[in-house]
């Protein structure tokens, strides 16, 4: 045997050991070398070679090379303490410039990832926390040809859907708590190689989410707090120039560049998601980006996106909750789904609709639009209704106008019964949204409440007749505003009450539009709610718009008007607050209500000839009906 295969004397190896089996009739003994090693066995023979190879009297490296590939030649071979393997070879690696031996080592770990990917990819995080510039070149070893790439990439992948926990273990240091972030980095390195295009492909939309959840882990730390942790765990690597959040966001860069999806990251970069996806205050902007153009660009790939944030959602995983809000909210804006959405994901809806946060408020109320925009899944929702209803007060006009739009679409869907029940509720809620500073709510809550007006129905109706007539003066304001839609919208919710109501007066008023003689109608009709009316009319004196305040002055002109009966005092009320018109911004406003308050005040002055204010409003009325006849059909 010394004969055929002479042993170098540099490199004596024991061919035959008690634990070990040769076969004497082997043809290929190197071959059979390595296949009837122990684990342990090949390890320490990994392990001695290694550290031996740059002695002064191993002058052949072909020799080291090819007991070194034999060793792991065969596919069944099983390996141990594979991380202390990967670490030697860091090492080893870091303190030599042979390009012989660097070659050696890394055609070593090619094949220990063949044999055993998951322990080669945990072994290679651990040995370098900070990832320095020898671990990103065992990283690109690794996926230099497709197998084992692709294995590689799976195993990285479960360390990169891990959270970071640095803070959490400050004083019990655990490598394991830092390999999220360091897994990040070892992608980067990944992603530069051609040769991962392939496998990177195939698992593209599990590596999208993956990155996406590590970039909003990735803000909580600083590079010093890698370096800091990186010490405690007993390493000295350097600190890298890139910051965990930008190194997380240029993965996600480099992967849609590797996956064909280059364009897709150039329009990102446009609209400054990039950017966005870094600040804590714009994340969930920047996923929507994000998203969005995925779903423009690459539809195929949003499926699974889809299917796996819904899991998310559905067991309330916390730590991923605004990145998958963010995903689910933009997906559902631009699939044709159709399914109805399980109660977790509902309760998990419904549960947020009161979060402090207010990106994650926004985007579940968004979700919430959207999908009562589809009558398979508006019937979902049916249970929600109350917890909307609640959230109504109080809120920004932003979530009162989405909330409103799913109201009216789920309202629909309601048996008749309860949607009598949440018609009553919803009624009271909405009238102080009538007055809210945002046109498009108070468009949307008078025509809620118009809807809601048709749909109670047997003894809550009388109930309901209470709130539509503390509802009338509002409208009738309403009617006059400046914003066309708003006063439409008002004018029919006032036909549909003169309706309910069995207001004829009224409803004919509004047919023939004749809103002005509206006031007096509704206060002849009811003079016991003429406080009720004064008291609604008063906020309208500072309203933003001035043909609302004008309608308020001549309102009040008519309250003090009927009134005047019940003494001075009422009067003087209603003059103190026509006062503070006085100095209003509109010349016309002004000057209104200076007259209206000299009207209201002419019976206390000394009037000549036995003139009083109800002589003037007497000769007024006869001299408008002389000079305007109403209708034959009405003459009487």
């Amino acid at each position: 045997m010394a004969a055929d295969n002479p042993v170098p004397p540099e490199m004596k190896w024991q061919w035959e050991v008690p634990n070990t089996f040769w076969p004497s009739n082997a043809t290929d003994k190197s071959t059979v070398f390595g296949s009837f090693l122990f684990p342990s066995e090949r390890t320490h023979f990994l392990l001695t070679t290694i550290e031996g190879m740059t002695d002064p009297r191993v002058s052949d490296t072909e020799v080291v090379a090819r007991m070194m590939e034999v060793v792991l030649r065969d596919p069944d071979s099983e390996l141990d303490r594979v991380p202390q393997v990967v670490s030697s070879i860091h090492k080893k690696l870091r303190g030599i410039s042979e390009a012989s031996l660097q070659a050696i080592l890394n055609r070593t770990l090619f094949q220990m990832a063949c044999l055993d990917p998951d322990q080669v990819v945990e072994g290679l995080l651990n040995t370098s926390l900070l990832c320095d510039g020898v671990a990103g070149a065992m990283w690109r070893t690794l996926v230099c040809e497709h197998c084992p790439a692709e294995e590689v990439l799976k195993e990285l992948l479960f360390w990169l859907w891990d959270q970071p926990l640095l803070r959490r273990a400050s004083f019990m240091p655990n490598d394991s708590y830092i390999l999220p972030l360091t897994a990040i980095r070892a992608l980067n390195e990944i992603l530069r190689l051609p040769s991962s295009k392939v496998p990177v492909q195939l698992i593209f939309p599990q590596l999208y989410l993956a990155v996406l959840f590590q970039i909003f882990f990735s803000m909580e730390y600083t590079l010093q707090d890698l370096q800091d942790y990186s010490q405690m765990c007993g390493q000295e690597d350097e600190c890298p120039p890139v910051s965990p959040v930008r190194s997380a966001v240029q993965a996600m860069k480099a992967l849609l560049c590797r996956a064909d999806y280059a364009h897709l990251a150039d329009s990102v970069e446009r609209q400054g998601g990039w950017d966005m996806l870094m600040s804590m205050e714009t994340y969930h902007t920047g996923v929507t980006l994000l998203t969005r153009e995925l779903w423009m660009n690459a539809a195929d790939e949003c499926a699974w996106v889809f299917d796996h944030v819904v899991a998310v959602l559905s067991c309330r995983d916390k730590q991923r909750e605004i990145a998958a809000m963010a995903v689910f909210t933009e997906l559902l804006n631009c699939t044709d789904f159709e399914q109805e959405i399980d109660e977790d994901v509902l309760g998990f809806l419904q549960l947020h609709l009161c979060n402090q946060s207010l990106a994650m408020r926004e985007m579940v109320i968004a979700g919430l639009v959207t999908l009562s925009e589809r009558r398979q899944t508006a019937r979902s929702l049916q249970d929600l209704l109350p917890a909307l209803m609640e959230r109504l007060q109080g809120a920004d006009s932003n979530f009162c106008t989405k909330a409103l739009t799913i109201l009216s679409h789920v309202l629909h869907l309601v048996d008749r019964k309860r949607a009598s029940t949440i018609g009553l509720q919803l009624a009271e809620e909405l009238r102080p949204l009538f007055d809210d500073e945002a046109a498009r709510v108070r468009e949307l809550s008078i025509q809620l409440f118009q809807h809601v007006m048709a749909i109670v129905v047997g003894s809550q109706q009388e109930q309901m007749r209470k709130h539509v007539h503390s509802s009338l003066l509002p409208l009738l304001i309403h009617a006059h505003e400046e914003i066309p839609s708003v006063a439409q919208a008002s004018r029919e919710a006032l036909l549909s009450a003169a309706k309910l109501l069995k207001w004829e007066q009224l409803r004919h008023l509004l047919e023939t539009a004749q809103t002005w003689q509206i006031g007096e109608c509704l206060l002849v009709r009811d003079r016991s709610r003429a406080e009720e009316y004064l008291r609604q009319s008063l906020p309208y004196l500072e309203s933003p718009q001035e043909c609302l305040r004008e309608v308020a002055v001549r309102f009040l002109g008519l309250v003090g008007r009927h009134m005047s009966e019940q003494g001075e005092e009422k009067l003087q009320d209603i003059c103190k607050a026509l006062q503070s018109v006085v100095s209003d911004t509109s010349p016309y406003v002004w000057s209104l209500a200076v007259q209206t308050i000299l009207i209201l005040r002419a019976p206390r002055e000394k009037a000549p000839s036995g003139f009083t204010l109800r002589t003037l409003c007497y000769r007024l009325r006869r001299a408008w009906r002389r000079w305007h006849p109403p209708p034959r059909d009405s003459a009487l």
